[in-house]
């Protein structure tokens, strides 16, 4: 399956390397977004230095330095994220309503927006088919879905947000990690029928998922900005009551069941159930249609290898119950992924991981105190 649209253009204008931004009449408008402090930039090069030199001493910089022109708005990346190349958020600091992934450097050349259209993807009827059995499966095992504490979550919040997951940081779980008469087998269905080139959801990337999400009435997830840019994120409508709504740039919309709605979560959101019923959706994520099948493939690469991986889920402020239950799939992950195999040629250091997570903690526990900061 590809896109529809075309890349808006392949000219060396198009891959600037400036962050997209709003036009200034939309961006006049005045959000809630988190205005980065000089610790939350240091501590956004403190994890890149750390994902630098897991990807140096492993062997993956290098494996992609040998390789072709396809890769080089890829190597231009790493180079940002090993610090030899600006961030372009260092000369013109992203205002209210632009991109601003919260972990990752801004991949150059992509053309981001708040709402992508759904007419736009080819793969969007394929989610929209699974309407009906999705909304009866969430039905079925609701009572097993779990909540997760992210960052900056109110403690006596957090029950309120439940999450039932297909994949999980990019890997699918297995049957058995599910109890008995849980399983999701209809999501699994359609996650199967996706096509495998667009998908993300299954690509040992972790911040990709696939889960139902499930709001309690009353219920606020908290404004914040996504781990990077270069996904689609896809929520089809399961169970949708009035008075909710996805606020995404400034602007709000609302779900219409059975439809698909997509944002670029890259720019602030929040999501908002103002009613007295609980709101449903299944939500996955997709990779940016600018990107190149090579450059799908080396993010995959770079961002499932195990050792990063541990990074990201401490990023994403998880318990460490569930840090360890995963794990082990991400040890078969890399034994068994043959890109990542391809493209991490030794084992990496990892002395220094013990320091930059305990370093992450304290982060963390700061940004809790702070309002909207979230994982």
């Amino acid at each position: 399956m590809r896109w529809r649209r075309p890349c808006i253009d392949n000219s060396p204008a198009s891959r600037a390397l400036a962050p997209p931004r709003l036009p200034a009449t939309v961006r006049s408008h005045r959000s809630t977004a988190m205005i980065r402090t000089e610790t939350d930039i240091r501590a956004r090069k403190m994890i890149w230095g750390a994902i630098s030199r897991i990807m140096e001493t492993g062997g993956f910089r290098k494996s992609i330095a040998d390789g072709g022109q396809e890769l080089n708005r890829f190597k231009h990346y790493l180079e940002v994220l090993r610090g030899n190349e600006p961030d372009p958020r260092d000369a013109t600091p992203p205002g209210d309503l632009d991109i601003d992934p919260w972990v990752l450097p801004i991949f150059p050349g992509l053309h981001n927006v708040p709402w992508p259209n759904a007419s736009d993807y080819e793969w969007v009827p394929i989610v929209e088919r699974f309407y009906e059995s999705l909304k009866a499966e969430a039905q079925r095992i609701r009572e097993s879905f779990i909540t997760m504490s992210y960052a900056g979550t109110d403690a006596s919040q957090q029950a309120k947000w439940r999450q039932g997951f297909v994949s999980a940081f990019g890997t699918r779980l297995p049957d058995a990690y599910f109890a008995a008469g849980t399983i999701p087998s209809e999501a699994h269905r359609l996650v199967e029928a996706l096509p495998a080139d667009d998908y993300a959801g299954n690509s040992h990337y972790a911040f990709a998922d696939a889960f139902y999400s499930w709001l309690d009435p009353k219920y606020v997830v908290k404004g914040h900005h996504s781990a990077d840019n270069f996904r689609v994120r896809c929520q089809l409508a399961l169970d949708i009551p009035g008075d909710c709504y996805l606020k995404v740039a400034g602007e709000e919309r609302t779900w219409t069941e059975g439809k698909v709605l997509l944002l670029d979560d890259s720019y602030w959101h929040e999501a908002v159930n103002n009613s007295d019923r609980h709101r449903g959706v299944f939500l996955t994520d997709f990779w940016h249609p600018d990107l190149t099948i090579p450059e799908r493939r080396a993010l995959r690469a770079a961002f499932g290898k195990k050792e990063v991986r541990l990074l990201f889920l401490h990023m994403r402020a998880l318990p460490q119950t569930i840090i360890d239950q995963f794990m082990p799939l991400f040890d078969q992950v890399d034994r068994t992924d043959a890109e990542i195999s391809r493209r991490w040629t030794s084992t990496p250091d990892t002395s220094h991981v013990p320091d930059v997570l305990a370093r992450i903690k304290v982060m963390h526990e700061q940004a809790g105190k702070k309002k909207g900061y979230t994982a």
